[in-house]
């Protein structure tokens, strides 16, 4: 076998693992966050794509963002 050949398609296994993984975590977070603070699961989901510029790209087509003035405002205490 071809060992660049080996070496791209581990890289393309590694990097599916990880996305797969960062979706897994930004679902859980997603549920936590929904349960503490009553928001609709939908609505966070399009904040975290809205908000963070590094969620994987099949978060993002998955959950479009919301526009801006459609947000829910949300007050953070960055004291806690």
């Amino acid at each position: 076998e071809d060992p660049v050949e080996y070496v791209f398609r581990l890289s393309q296994t590694m990097f599916a693992q990880h996305e797969i993984a960062v979706i897994e975590r930004l679902e859980e977070e997603s549920r936590t966050l929904a349960r503490l603070t009553g928001w609709p699961m939908n609505e966070i989901r399009q904040r975290i794509t809205a908000e963070h510029q590094f969620v994987p790209e099949s978060w993002r087509q998955r959950y479009p963002a919301l526009e801006d003035e459609a947000l829910p405002s949300v007050s953070v205490n960055k004291d806690l």
